[in-house]
């Protein structure tokens, strides 16, 4: 695998995951599925700690962080340490509907695509192995 087979194979993931990460009929922006992830995977954030861990900007966050407030997904509120940061947390709901329709979407997919069960759950625990390599790499 060449340089441009591992470009390729980031887009198809990332499409994938956009495509898993919406309702049909949703639409919603990579910065948005970004910032989600990263609550979920992290839990109550700063919006300063999202956006480093998102590579987005402090202001690109903050305008999803008040859309997913403003669903009623999330909820915000002012560090009792540092007055100035906001922290954001996801409300458990919103993480059960997110965890359970990726897993829902990527099942579909492979069935769809006649996948063998056994071979699903081979491609999920490999993608799972990936993921947790590349989040140590430095």
């Amino acid at each position: 695998m060449d340089t441009g087979d591992v470009y390729r194979l980031a887009r198809q993931l990332r499409s994938l995951a956009v495509q898993l990460s919406t309702h049909p009929g949703e639409t919603a922006s990579p910065s948005e599925i970004a910032v989600v992830e990263h609550l979920v995977r992290a839990g109550e954030s700063s919006v300063g700690a999202v956006a480093q861990g998102t590579s987005l900007s402090q202001a690109a966050v903050s305008k999803v962080v008040a859309a997913l407030v403003e669903a009623d997904l999330a909820t915000s509120r002012r560090d009792p340490v540092d007055r100035r940061r906001t922290l954001v947390t996801l409300r458990p709901s919103a993480v059960d509907d997110i965890r359970g329709r990726g897993r829902r979407a990527l099942a579909a997919e492979l069935r769809r695509l006649q996948w063998s069960e056994s071979a699903a759950d081979q491609l999920t625990d490999t993608l799972h192995q990936l993921q947790q390599l590349l989040s140590r790499a430095p």
